[in-house]
């Protein structure tokens, strides 16, 4: 295991403490969790803080390890979707 691959692990742990380890979330809350941390890198990223920059890929990159995990294991949910009716015609 490599550095980078260490730090992610080191804040999975962080988040499953945090956060609980199963968490049972919809598709689209995976996704905003996501995109916000997105949003994190590139703020770094104009400020031109290299640090923060890295610490947020790796936080991103843990996000983007237990989205694949909920998906594996079933627990990522996909909402219901409101129908209009137009879909049975």
């Amino acid at each position: 295991m490599n550095i980078i691959e260490f730090h992610i692990l080191e804040e999975l742990i962080r988040q499953d403490q945090k956060w609980g380890a199963d968490r049972t979330l919809l598709t689209h809350t995976w996704l905003s969790i996501l995109c916000e941390e997105t949003g994190e890198i590139a703020e770094a990223a104009l400020k031109d803080d290299l640090a923060a920059m890295r610490s947020e890929l790796i936080q991103a990159a843990a996000i983007c390890r237990q989205i694949i995990e909920a998906i594996d294991d079933g627990r990522a949910l996909i909402p219901l979707k409101l129908t209009t009716g137009e879909e049975t015609k």
